[in-house]
C-alpha cells in the first residue's frame, strides 16, 4: 500500500511537471512577431544612419564647392585686375612709342625731302653743264640767237622748255620761240624782249 501511494504521487508529480513545461515558453525562444519588429527597427536605424551620413557628406561637398567657387572667383578677379593694369600700361607705352615714331618719321621725311631737293638741284646743274654747251646758238633767218643754256638751267625746271619729254633736243620754230622765250621774259620782267636784243646778224 505505501508503495502504491508513492508511485501514485510520483506519477502525479511527473504529470504536473510536464504540464508546467508545456505551458511556460522557454526564455531563449521569442515569438516571431517580436523578432520581426526588432529587425525592422534595426533596418530603420541603419537607413537613418546612412541618410544622416549621406546628408553630412552632401553638406561637406557643398561647403567644399562653395569654398572652391570663392577661391576661383578671387583668382579670376585678381587675374582680371592684373590684365587690366597690364593692358593700360601697354596702351600707355604704345601711345608714347607712337608719338616717338611720328616725330622720327616726320624728321626723317624732312631730311629725305631736303636730300632729294639737294640731289635734284645737283643733278639739274650736272645735266645742264654736261648735256648742253654753256651757250647755244639758235639759227634764225632774222639773225642767230645766242641762248645761255646754263644760266637758264640754273633757275628753271627742264620741263619749262623741254616739256614732259625731259632734257634733249627739241623743235623750236619762230612762233614757239617767241611764245616761250619772249613770253617768259615779259612775264618775269627780266631778259630781252626786242628783236635785235636777241637776233644778231
Amino acid at each position: 500500500m505505501p508503495r502504491f501511494i508513492i508511485l501514485s504521487m510520483l506519477v502525479i508529480a511527473l504529470s504536473l511537471s510536464g504540464c508546467n513545461r508545456g505551458e511556460e515558453p522557454s526564455s531563449q525562444q521569442q515569438p516571431a512577431e517580436q523578432v520581426q519588429k526588432e529587425t525592422q527597427a534595426d533596418d530603420k536605424k541603419a537607413v537613418q544612419k546612412e541618410q544622416s551620413e549621406a546628408a553630412a557628406e552632401d553638406q561637406t561637398a557643398m561647403e567644399t564647392a562653395e569654398q572652391t567657387a570663392d577661391q576661383i572667383q578671387e583668382k579670376a578677379e585678381a587675374a582680371a585686375e592684373t590684365t587690366a593694369e597690364a593692358a593700360q600700361e601697354m596702351g600707355q607705352k604704345a601711345a608714347e612709342t607712337t608719338e616717338e615714331a611720328k616725330d622720327i618719321v616726320a624728321e626723317k621725311t624732312m631730311e629725305a625731302a631736303e636730300a632729294v631737293e639737294q640731289q635734284m638741284a645737283e643733278t639739274k646743274q650736272a645735266v645742264a653743264s654736261t648735256a648742253a654747251p654753256e651757250v647755244m646758238t639758235l639759227e634764225a633767218s632774222f639773225g642767230n640767237v645766242s641762248f645761255p643754256h646754263n644760266v637758264h638751267a640754273g633757275f628753271l625746271e627742264c620741263s619749262t622748255c623741254h616739256g614732259s619729254a625731259g632734257p634733249g633736243p627739241f623743235e623750236l620754230g619762230k612762233d614757239k620761240a617767241h611764245e616761250l622765250c619772249k613770253g617768259c621774259h615779259q612775264e618775269q620782267g627780266a631778259g630781252p624782249t626786242g628783236c635785235r636784243d636777241c637776233h644778231k646778224k
